[in-house]
């Protein structure tokens, strides 16, 4: 059975020190990071339980030689819809930016309807020129 080991440190340094350090210790897989706004850094790895645990513990304590590990952990045994809704085919999808639209307009008559590009004409406001105040 696959297990998930997490170690979660302050800034990229520290986290880059805990990855190398545990994906040499142990047979192990880099699934991948996540990174908050705060600073913090989690590394993800994957494999079975024993040569996760030991990945761990190696990246925990190289890890903590050059900063600060904030935690660590490992899921045993991690249930397949768990493993499925964060890395198969439920996980969350990076979604494309929308394409800036062109506006058109539909004219339908009797026959079918003509689609037309229309133009949409921007107004500059002079902001040194005050508006009157109504009494």
């Amino acid at each position: 059975m696959e297990s998930l080991g997490f170690i979660e440190t302050y800034g990229l340094t520290c986290a880059i020190e805990a990855a190398d350090a545990a994906l040499k210790a142990a047979n192990v897989t880099l699934v991948g990071h996540k990174k908050t706004k705060s600073g913090d850094i989690t590394i993800i790895i994957k494999g079975d339980v024993g040569a996760v645990k030991a990945a761990v513990d190696a990246g925990t304590v190289a890890a903590e030689k050059i900063g600060i590990v904030r935690s660590s952990h490992v899921i045993p045994r991690l249930d397949e819809l768990a493993d499925d809704v964060l890395f198969g085919e439920f996980a969350p999808k990076k979604v494309k930016p929308v394409e800036k639209i062109t506006p058109v307009e539909v004219v339908t008559t009797k026959e079918k309807p003509v689609v037309k590009s229309i133009t949409i004409k921007e107004k500059s406001v002079d902001s040194s020129k005050s508006t009157p105040k109504k009494k």
